[in-house]
């Protein structure tokens, strides 16, 4: 439904349907990409919605760590971890309109798309590698131990 929207809107020199890909061909596609989304739903989600959404949103950490724009949802989590305007667009979920909205303004604006991408990776880089996950795990496993 998505592709045939595209073809009657005379839009198919800007979108590429790529289909499942094999995981090593995401790297090439993401960085193909302009900007990229996460407009997670969290009514998709039982166990979280009623929670502020509380999946970990891996699929941010790797788009800002290749320096790209995103724009994803206002929950809880992802607030806590990453600043609207500052290092990201944040929309309500479940929102169409404000999605539209955030993907125009970025796409209208080259220097604000390259200063939350330049942002948002800087943050991951330096708070939200593996690495840093590991010694965030074994500070909270040796402080369970002393206690």
């Amino acid at each position: 439904a998505l592709k045939q929207q595209v073809i009657e809107r005379g839009l198919s020199q800007r979108f590429v349907f790529t289909g499942a890909l094999p995981y090593a061909e995401m790297p090439g596609a993401l960085a193909a990409a302009d900007i990229c989304i996460a407009p997670f739903d969290p009514c998709k989600h039982p166990p979280s919605a009623g929670a502020g959404y509380q999946l970990d949103p891996l699929k941010l950490f790797e788009y800002l760590a290749l320096q790209k724009p995103v724009v994803s949802i206002q929950a809880e989590n992802i607030e806590r971890l990453f600043r609207h305007e500052q290092d990201m667009l944040l929309v309500p979920p479940r929102d169409p309109g404000a999605l539209n909205a955030a993907l125009c303004r970025l796409a209208a604006d080259p220097q604000l798309a390259k200063r939350l991408a330049t942002s948002g990776e800087a943050k991951v880089r330096q708070n939200h590698t593996w690495a840093s996950h590991a010694d965030h795990l074994v500070r909270l496993f040796e402080e369970m131990l002393g206690e």
